[in-house]
């Protein structure tokens, strides 16, 4: 029951940190994960001496689950082994981490969940955490409608940080209060829906629609003639819906131009093992069209593909697509062809109405440890508990992989910590440099050396310092992607070096030609030792890339907020101009 604490990771955030939801999280959740690998490897060795009683690792898990759960880990690391930047994709991004070794503990998580499930009673007890966890969240977010932003628009974030993310965590409590037998159980239900109303997130209200409508459909006790009725009503409903109700259509183009792409995105080296897990911004930026920033914000590149198919696709191949899939086919098969008792079905469709959810958006931590034990849940309801033991007879054997498990865990505990001090360091930092505290760079420094591997921390020092030393540490670290010709660009500028910076400016345009960042400062830069026909050229090139929104409009005005500088850059523009009309 002490493991059942991983499933209060929706509540764990840290204000205190330069992350409120992000790496937090992903700590919470490697903590959990490596300090039961710890007792599990004490366990081992102890257990050969008779002093503890069960199997070390992990109880009856299906043989075929475990050849899957092999083949689906091993696709990450054959994508960080064919990566366009193997450290990345082993180790992930520094605001979700989720690399290679992130997913290796998916997997751990979910044997952890099998070996758990596998006993009496643990399941129910499960889905009641599921539901009071789900309940205190959608309370949350409820609360927090009252006191938000006029900028979020009104949707709702609660503790997991973005309103989609919110709403797809929130499938999971759905489904299974929907499914039991209780005396609140259509209050809490409300209570739940209404938060995922209130995140306005329409994949997963769509998700859920879907998920119930086919439940209905297979598994409603009405004959058949009702059921087309039902249909036929539900379809007029949907389509009357879209035609007379005026959606904001924005998010559907956004990820329609996006899913265009994939076609640019995939070539034959990378159709097998992909492009490596976390590398799709730097393949997309290859060959992002202008018209992406009618619907994304100027100066950022999407980091997703916003369906995962797609995303899988792009970065981990066919081989890695094939492995998404093969559990959708047999959830599928089981709820419609094979069909489960009334239990595994409520788990089945909840992973149904999750997946069609994410076909418009991806998932962060929080999900996959929901995912991982609702999984595994399934699996035991349809495949049985029997199956392969770890156990170990060899005292020397239990010895070994104690302390294995041991050293793992230690090594996860440690980079958690790590992380935590890192991000604690970096919002110190920014405190402080907005205070024009001159200790801000050595605290900089002091975050990124305890960051590990990850090349944000060196991002913000040459932003903010121009350290060519930090340059050079984010080039190894990112190898040199297209955010290392901006950084480039930056230190050249401080240190009023025009070839150096006329370099990395056309070797950012090479690498990615529509990225604004590029053209925003090389403008600056020309503008600034007075070479106005340069910044000009510049300047244009920007002015062209952004949106043709008039001014005094609700969409300029959003635009000209997420695009800090543009207006700046604008008032060169005419200042050039007006300058070179004088000569």
């Amino acid at each position: 029951m002490i493991y059942f604490a991983i499933f209060l990771i929706p509540f764990v955030m840290n204000p205190f940190g330069f992350q409120t939801f992000g790496i937090v999280k992903v700590c919470f959740f490697l903590a959990v994960v490596g300090g039961f690998l710890g007792y599990m490897g004490i366990r081992c060795p102890a257990m050969a001496g008779r002093l503890l009683v069960g199997p070390p690792v992990a109880g009856g898990v299906n043989k075929w689950v475990l050849v899957f759960l092999l083949f689906w880990v091993l696709s990450f690391f054959l994508s960080v082994l064919f990566s366009l930047n193997p450290a990345q994709s082993l180790f992930g991004e520094y605001f979700y981490l989720q690399g290679a070794l992130f997913y290796l503990f998916v997997a751990v998580h979910f044997l952890i969940c099998w070996k758990i499930f596998s006993k009496k009673g643990m399941v129910d007890r499960f889905l009641s955490v599921v539901k009071w966890v789900g309940l205190g969240v959608a309370v949350y977010a409820i609360v927090q409608y009252f006191y938000l932003d006029a900028e979020y628009l009104g949707r709702v974030y609660g503790t997991v940080g973005n309103p989609n993310f919110l709403a797809q965590f929130l499938i999971f409590p759905l489904f299974v209060v929907l499914f039991e037998k209780g005396r609140w159980k259509w209050i809490i239900f409300a209570v739940i829906l209404l938060a995922i109303l209130m995140t306005g997130s329409r994949a997963v209200m769509l998700g859920i629609l879907v998920s119930l409508y086919l439940w209905f459909l297979f598994y409603g006790k009405i004959s058949k003639i009702w059921k087309l009725i039902f249909s036929v009503v539900l379809v007029g409903i949907v389509v009357g819906g879209l035609l007379l109700l005026d959606f904001d259509m924005r998010s559907v183009y956004s990820r329609l131009l996006l899913w265009g792409s994939i076609g640019d995105l995939v070539n034959l080296k990378d159709f097998v093992f992909g492009s490596g897990i976390e590398t799709f911004a730097r393949r997309y930026v290859e060959v992002m069209p202008k018209e992406v920033f009618e619907y994304e914000n100027f100066f950022k590149i999407p980091r997703d593909m916003h369906n995962e198919v797609l995303h899988t696709f792009v970065e981990r191949g066919v081989f890695g697509t094939i492995l998404y899939l093969i559990p959708i086919g047999f959830l599928i098969w089981n709820l419609f062809w094979k069909k489960v008792d009334a239990g595994v079905a409520m788990v089945g469709f909840a992973l149904l109405a999750y997946v069609v959810s994410v076909q418009f958006s991806f998932s962060t931590v929080v999900h996959y440890v929901f995912l991982a034990a609702f999984w595994a849940v399934f699996l035991i309801g349809v495949l049985g508990k029997g199956g392969k033991v770890f156990g170990f007879k060899n005292f020397v054997v239990r010895i070994f992989s104690g302390l294995i498990l041991v050293c793992l865990s230690v090594f996860v505990l440690f980079s958690s910590f790590s992380l935590m001090r890192s991000d604690f360091l970096l919002r110190k930092g920014m405190d402080s440099y907005a205070a024009y505290d001159q200790s801000a760079f050595d605290v900089f420094e002091e975050a990124a050396d305890s960051s590990l591997v990850y090349a944000y921390p060196y991002e913000l020092i040459v932003d903010f310092f121009g350290s060519e030393v930090a340059l050079s540490r984010y080039g190894r670290i990112t190898e040199y992607d297209f955010m290392y010709n901006v950084l480039a660009m930056r230190v050249a500028q401080l240190n009023q070096k025009t070839d150096k910076f006329l370099f990395y400016y056309l070797r950012g345009v090479n690498d990615s030609p529509n990225y604004p960042v590029l053209y925003v400062n090389a403008g600056v830069f020309y503008h600034s030792i007075r070479e106005c026909d340069k910044a000009i050229h510049k300047f244009e090139i920007l002015e062209s890339l952004a949106p043709d929104y008039e001014e005094g409009t609700e969409e300029y005005r959003l635009f000209i907020k997420h695009a800090s500088g543009f207006e700046k850059a604008m008032g060169m523009l005419d200042e050039c101009r007006a300058e070179v009309a004088e000569r």
